[in-house]
């Protein structure tokens, strides 16, 4: 008999899934940690073994890989995207390996007014998620960010490094709220770790609200730098982007991020915080660290 639960987590070797790994490994005298990846590279490159972490090398498609990685466990971390229609197969395999209880990580872009077709496949996957008998816990992270590694505002930063002018398509008046990626990896630990969190269904954001033009303000603030905030009219901006789109032009940035730019994506912590003590970090503080490591890199 093994007192230790032994936990599984996919996406492992992506952005998110790198500092789940190690906030779960910090806890090795109550976990059993095992990954489930495509590349062992990867998986060597980022040190799992290291860290006493047992890696399944395969794919959801190769449903005899996946089965064989989750028979060794009995908690299903997910953080592979819902994204991509794999939810049926991940369902099942867990379904016919006996583990209940699971936590899936999709996202409050689901939200979005846009239309995009990622959408529709991860509300998709949610519902077949709730019509299933596992025990299961949704979180829906806002945009994340953290380190230089992450590929929105490690971008800003940098862009605001070497330029004094920052284009801004429309008012960049509208809200959004990133989570930085360690609070996330936290966050997925106490929900597992709450009774009150089977079957629950979570948004997760950063602590503070904030605009486009506040960001970038704050970034300059940061950086002790004058920057200059331009605002493009939002045709101007759309209009080339989808020819080029269209041509199989490929750009720093979709047609459609410019777009959720102009949309609010602030979200509230309240259940969060009332279900699993829920505690991001303030804002300010993250940009720092993400600043400080940016600029310590060149």
């Amino acid at each position: 008999m093994h007192n230790k639960k032994r936990i599984i987590i996919t996406g492992a070797t992506g952005f998110t899934g790198r500092y789940v790994v190690r906030e779960f490994a910090k806890h090795f005298d109550s976990y059993e940690i095992s990954v489930f990846a495509r590349s062992k590279e990867k998986c060597e490159r980022l040190g799992f073994k290291s860290q006493g972490v047992r890696e399944f090398i395969g794919a959801f498609e190769d449903q005899k890989s996946f089965i064989k990685a989750l028979k060794h466990n009995d908690i299903l971390v997910n953080i592979a995207s819902l994204g991509f229609g794999h939810a049926p197969l991940i369902i099942d395999a867990c379904l016919k390996c006996g583990i209940k209880r699971a936590l899936f990580i999709s996202t409050t872009s689901i939200f979005t007014k846009l239309n995009p077709a990622s959408k529709l496949v991860r509300m998709q996957a949610e519902e077949l998620i709730r019509k299933s008998d596992l025990e299961f816990t949704i979180l829906r992270p806002t945009m994340i960010f953290g380190t230089t590694d992450d590929r929105n505002i490690s971008r800003l930063i940098r862009l605001c490094k070497r330029i004094p002018i920052i284009f801004v398509p429309g008012p960049g008046v509208f809200k959004l709220q990133p989570i930085y990626v360690k609070d996330l990896a936290c966050a997925i630990l106490q929900a597992l770790c709450s009774n009150k969190t089977g079957r629950g269904e979570y948004n997760v954001a950063g602590k503070d609200p904030i605009s486009f033009n506040e960001l970038v303000s704050h970034i300059a603030s940061l950086l002790k730098k004058k920057i200059f905030i331009v605002h493009l009219p939002m045709q101007a901006c759309m209009r080339p982007m989808q020819i080029a789109e269209k041509l199989g032009i490929r750009l720093p940035i979709r047609s459609e991020q410019i777009m959720r730019i102009n949309e609010d994506k602030a979200f509230s912590n309240t259940k969060a915080i009332a279900d699993f003590d829920y505690t991001p970090s303030p804002l300010a503080q993250c940009l720092r660290s993400e600043i400080d490591e940016i600029c310590f890199k060149g």
